[in-house]
């Protein structure tokens, strides 16, 4: 959505539902397409194309209809122009739980072609540099985003991309800065988990850091089967002192969680069981 103009969808499944936005798309004809397509897919469905180009005198988008076919018509459409309301701010609010729960959701294609989980994502500069070079996945995934927010924000979806990219860049620009400057620590091979967590633990409780540690150590691993059993192994290597035991606990649970969010993932847990139940015959 460059150059301050987008083509948005809008669609209206029956009678009785409401009007929501579907989709965005860069192209006029396209985005038509997109709604022909969408409108023969439901019987009795509606839709509508608006074409949403930026006013810079006034800072608003104005959107003016360009397109609509079904049962019913859309009326006027409320200009948005509000501020967008994102719940996540900084980086560090990537790895919020909810945060890395979104990346999963709009990326986990991409994710499984590189056997990866969000986690490692936001810790690993090399794959950054995938993600930014494949170009439409990480346009698509802030499309995504961006549509899905602006059916509850006043905001338009220009304003929520825009601010998506912002925070994404910050994002970038922490891990490019990190990985640069050997601020990450990487998993020793003469240490045993415990002693890792205990050292870090010691110096920073900072959360990022331990995550990094874990990605470091999990970066051989090119399954899910693998990383399953690699972060298992960890889990059974904790400190025995109770706050630095939680410290690390917490961060191993957030793993294997991400770990078995994966198809592959769930797989490699449920083989792992049925290993564990005939070694002690359950």
């Amino acid at each position: 959505m460059t150059g301050g103009t987008h083509y948005e969808i809008f669609f209206k499944k029956h009678a009785k539902a409401s009007w929501a936005l579907h989709e965005a798309k860069n192209d006029r004809d396209t985005a038509i397409r997109a709604a022909h397509k969408l409108v023969r897919s439901v019987d009795g469905s509606s839709v509508r194309v608006t074409k949403e180009k930026f006013d810079e005198q006034h800072r608003v988008f104005k959107s003016v209809p360009v397109w609509e076919s079904g049962a019913e018509t859309m009326g006027d459409v409320k200009e948005k122009t509000g501020e967008s309301k994102l719940p996540c701010l900084t980086p560090d609010d990537l790895s919020l739980p909810h945060a890395r729960d979104t990346i999963f959701r709009v990326l986990q294609q991409w994710l499984e072609r590189m056997k990866v989980i969000p986690m490692e994502l936001l810790h690993r500069a090399d794959l950054v540099e995938s993600l930014e070079a494949s170009g439409t996945d990480l346009q698509h995934a802030v499309q995504k985003v961006a549509i899905a927010r602006a059916q509850t924000d006043d905001a338009s979806v220009a304003k929520l991309v825009k601010q998506l990219n912002e925070l994404i860049q910050n994002s970038l620009s922490r891990i490019y800065g990190d990985v640069r400057k050997k601020r990450l620590p990487t998993y020793p091979q003469d240490k045993n988990f415990a002693t890792v967590v205990n050292d870090l633990f010691e110096k920073n409780t900072s959360s990022y850091l331990l995550r990094a540690v874990i990605v470091d150590h999990l970066k051989a691993e090119k399954s899910y089967d693998a990383k399953l059993n690699a972060v298992l192994a960890l889990s059974d290597n904790l400190p025995e002192a109770a706050d630095p035991h939680e410290y690390a606990r917490a961060e191993i649970d957030s793993f294997l969680g991400e770990i078995i969010r994966f198809e592959a993932g769930f797989d490699a847990l449920l083989a792992n069981a049925k290993i564990w139940g005939r070694r002690w015959n359950v």
